[in-house]
C-alpha cells in the first residue's frame, strides 16, 4: 500500500522505538548531538581562516609604514594570495578525496597556521625582503585553497538533501563570523600605537592550529563510522537508520575517489563553475568598489558611507538563509539562482543610476544587492553538494571535494578579475573627463 505524505508523516511520528536496538529513543537524540558537533566543528573551521584573512587586512597599513610599502605593493600581494587561491583550488579538493579528511586538514591547517604566525613575527624585523611577503602570500593562498571544499564535503556526508538549502544558508555565515572575530582578535592584542601589529596576526595563526588538532582528534568524516546512515533523499529532521558497526566499517572502506577529467565531465559542473565565476566577479568588485562609489560618486560622508555599506553585509546574511531555505521547497535549485542574479542585475542598475540623496532608498538599494548577491552564492554550494551525491556517483562517494574543488576554484579567478576590471573602467572615465 502506498501512503500520501500525511499518511506517510503519521506513520513516522507514532513510530516505536526499536526495542532491540541498543539505543531505543536515544537515537535521534544523540545523532542530534554528533551532527551539531560536525556542523560546528567545520563551521569554525572555515570561520577560522577568514580570521587570518581579516587580521592581514587590518594589519596592512602598519606593513606599508613599517617598511614603506605603497597600497599597489600590497595589492599585489593580494592578488597573488587570491590567484594560488584559485589555482590550487581547482585541484586541491581532488587530492583531499584521495585522504582521510581529518588527517588531510590536520597537515593543511599546521602549514596554514605556522604560515601566518610567520607573516606576524615579521614585525620583530625593521628591514625586510620584499619577496618573502609575496612568499608567504603564494603559500598562504594555495593551502587555504582546501578550506571551501574539504569542509563542505564533510558536511554533505552528514545531512541529507532535504533541508541543505537551509543548513548550507546557516552554515556559509562562517565566513562573515570569521571576519568579524579575527578582526576583533586583532585589535585587543594590539597597542595603541600599533608597534606590535604582528601579534594579532600570529594570534589568528596559533588558533588555526589548534583547529588542526582539534579536527585530527575529533573530526569524523563519514557518519557510518558511527552507526548512522544518512539517505539523501530524506529530510533534514528525519529520523535516521542506524547500523551495526561491521556494516559501518564496510561501508566507509568503499567509498572511493573520483578522477579529476571524470569530475570535471559531469553534466553541470562547468556550466555552475561559470556561473559562480561570474557572481565571485560581481561580488569581489562590488567589495572594493562600491565604498567609494557611495563617498565619492553619492557624496555621502565617510562614517554615513559606512554604515550603509554595512548593510550590504547585513543583507548577504539574510539572503543566504532565505535564498537556502527556498531551494528546498522546490525540485530544482536553479530557478532560485536566476531569480537572485536577475534581481542583483537590477539593484546593481539601480544604484547606478539613482541620484537622490535619500539615504533609506539606497540603503534599501545596498540591502538587497547584498541578499541577491551573495544569496545566489549559497544556491551554488547546495547545486555542489547535489552533484556530489547523485545516484550517477554511487561507486565514487569521495566526489564531494573533488567538485566544490573544481567549482569554487574557477570562480575563484572572477574574484581576481573584477576589481583590475572596474580599475581599467574607472581610469579610463578619467581620461575622457580630462579629454573633455
Amino acid at each position: 500500500m502506498t501512503l500520501n505524505k500525511t499518511e506517510e508523516t503519521q506513520s513516522f511520528v507514532t513510530q516505536q522505538p526499536n526495542q532491540n536496538s541498543q539505543y531505543g529513543d536515544e537515537i535521534p537524540k544523540i545523532h542530534r548531538k554528533k551532527v551539531s558537533f560536525i556542523f560546528a566543528l567545520t563551521f569554525c573551521n572555515y570561520g577560522v581562516l577568514h580570521g587570518t584573512r581579516a587580521a592581514w587586512s587590518n594589519a596592512t597599513p602598519q606593513i606599508e609604514s613599517q617598511y614603506d610599502y605603497s597600497s599597489k605593493l600590497i595589492s599585489y600581494m593580494n592578488s597573488t594570495f587570491l590567484f594560488f587561491y584559485a589555482t590550487a583550488g581547482i585541484f586541491s579538493g581532488n587530492v583531499a578525496d584521495r585522504f582521510k579528511k581529518n588527517q588531510f586538514i590536520f597537515v593543511t591547517y599546521v602549514v596554514i597556521g605556522l604560515n601566518i604566525i610567520l607573516v606576524g613575527s615579521q614585525q620583530f624585523f625593521v628591514h625586510q625582503q620584499m619577496w618573502l611577503y609575496f612568499l608567504l602570500r603564494i603559500i598562504d593562498g594555495t593551502f587555504q585553497s582546501i578550506g571551501w571544499s574539504t569542509n563542505l564535503s564533510v558536511l554533505s556526508n552528514w545531512f541529507p538533501k532535504h533541508g541543505r538549502g537551509l543548513l548550507i544558508g546557516c552554515w556559509a555565515s562562517n565566513a562573515n563570523v570569521g571576519d568579524i572575530v579575527g578582526a576583533q582578535i586583532y585589535r585587543s592584542a594590539i597597542k595603541d600605537d600599533n608597534s606590535n601589529w604582528g601579534t594579532g596576526i600570529m594570534i589568528n595563526g596559533t588558533i588555526v592550529v589548534i583547529f588542526a588538532f582539534l579536527n585530527l582528534f575529533f573530526l569524523i568524516e563519514f557518519p557510518e563510522k558511527k552507526g548512522i546512515k544518512i539517505e539523501e533523499n530524506s529530510h533534514l529532521f528525519q529520523k535516521v537508520e542506524e547500523i551495526k558497526a561491521e556494516e559501518a566499517t564496510t561501508s566507509s572502506n568503499d567509498k572511493q575517489s573520483i578522477g579529476f577529467l571524470k569530475a570535471l565531465m559531469i553534466p553541470g559542473v562547468l556550466i555552475f563553475s561559470i556561473s559562480f565565476f561570474l557572481i565571485k566577479f560581481s561580488m569581489y568588485g562590488f567589495y572594493y568598489w562600491l565604498p567609494n562609489y557611495i563617498q565619492n560618486g553619492l557624496g555621502y560622508s565617510k562614517d554615513t558611507s559606512a554604515n550603509i555599506f554595512s548593510l550590504f553585509s547585513t543583507g548577504s546574511i539574510v539572503g543566504n538563509i532565505l535564498l537556502g531555505l527556498t531551494t528546498d521547497f522546490l525540485p530544482y535549485r536553479s530557478p532560485v539562482f536566476l531569480i537572485g542574479t536577475t534581481l542583483a542585475s537590477l539593484m546593481t542598475l539601480a544604484l547606478t543610476i539613482w541620484n537622490s540623496n535619500d539615504v533609506v532608498i539606497i540603503s534599501v538599494l545596498m540591502f538587497f544587492l547584498g541578499f541577491s548577491l551573495n544569496g545566489s552564492t549559497i544556491v551554488i554550494a547546495a547545486i555542489e553538494c547535489d552533484l556530489g551525491k547523485q545516484q550517477a556517483l554511487k561507486d565514487n562517494e569521495k566526489a564531494m571535494a573533488t567538485l566544490s574543488g573544481i567549482i569554487d576554484g574557477i570562480a575563484g579567478f572572477g574574484s581576481i578579475l573584477g576589481l583590475p576590471i572596474i580599475q581599467i573602467k574607472q581610469n579610463l572615465r578619467q581620461r575622457q573627463a580630462k579629454i573633455k
